[in-house]
């Protein structure tokens, strides 16, 4: 049996089985499919100048996925006040996404305001007293044939305490600047915001949960720049280029044109085959294409269409 009848027979026996492997490893099934509203475009076409009368030899299976994902997590402890989207909403690069609680937060900060302020007013008022202590000391400087000793260092003392409590007051300031400014970076992290323009994929928490640093809110994925992973056999490892272009098929869709951007340097010992990625090019942008779709790869220049 040749490889080609050896592929026809095996792909409706094991496909299904291996889709659920690919499913299970790159994270797909049970995530929920962002919706897509952008129009569907024709993208780039490549001709097929073999009459279709087979499948080619060299047909992967994948599956299409972001190339980014991630999940957006709290920065800071406090209780969720509000998610501003939904699942499936899109979203651009710095959206907020959640806040978090931030009444405690903005009535600490309006009292470490108000202590700068006070602070600042008094520190103002000891540099206007060390300013005439200073004066009063040069004018008893210059009347020493009629001023005691006593007097004179009395002067300088006063001069030298009030500047002392200028010092004072300035640490004072110092300090109640640091704690506004703690307090401002824990209002900036109570809003959470997209790192990157994206569909909103899953929801972990609801309004009213308390999370900590590090808790999961959302899960985003990238709007576009879409990729297919793929799975090549172990022997065929060695002819699979980085910067290869390679076609992908999705029924329903004219094949696309993409370029191989990662090869794993391992086999899978689970499945004894090598996993890839390709990266589609921008006419597949304005193509709706939802991240666990199945897809086929197949080199360029093979015979026939994966379907």
């Amino acid at each position: 049996m040749n490889r080609h009848h050896l592929l026809s027979f095996s792909v409706g026996a094991a496909s299904f089985a291996f889709l659920v492997f690919l499913a299970f490893r790159f994270g797909v099934l049970g995530a929920p499919r962002p919706a897509v509203t952008e129009q569907a475009i024709r993208p780039t076409i490549i001709e097929d100048t073999i009459p279709p009368n087979g499948a080619p030899s060299e047909c992967y299976l994948a599956v299409i996925v972001a190339r980014h994902s991630i999940d957006v997590v709290a920065r800071s402890e406090g209780q969720l006040e509000r998610l501003l989207v939904e699942i499936g909403s899109e979203v651009e690069e710095g959206t907020v996404l959640a806040r978090l609680e931030t009444v405690l937060i903005e009535h600490e900060l309006a009292i470490e305001r108000a202590s700068l302020e006070a602070s600042s007013a008094e520190a103002n008022r000891w540099r206007q007293q060390a300013l005439r202590a200073r004066a009063e000391t040069q004018r008893r400087e210059a009347l020493t044939d009629v001023l005691s000793k006593e007097e004179l260092a009395r002067s300088v003392s006063e001069a030298e305490e009030a500047e002392a409590q200028v010092a004072a007051s300035e640490a004072v300031i110092h300090q109640a600047e640091a704690r506004i400014a703690r307090l401002q970076t824990q209002l900036d992290r109570a809003e959470i915001r997209a790192p990157f323009a994206g569909t909103v994929a899953t929801r972990y928490v609801d309004p009213g949960a308390v999370v900590l640093p590090g808790t999961p809110i959302l899960r985003l994925i990238s709007a576009r720049d879409r990729q297919a992973r793929f799975a090549v056999p172990m022997e065929e490892k060695s002819d699979l280029k980085l910067g290869e272009p390679v076609r992908v098929e999705i029924l329903g869709i004219p094949p696309m044109s993409a370029t191989v951007l990662q090869i794993a340097p391992e086999i899978d010992a689970a499945s004894q085959m090598v996993f890839a990625q390709a990266q589609l090019d921008e006419a597949s942008e304005t193509v709706p294409l939802v991240a666990g779709t199945t897809a086929r790869v197949s080199r360029i220049g093979t015979e026939g269409s994966c379907w």
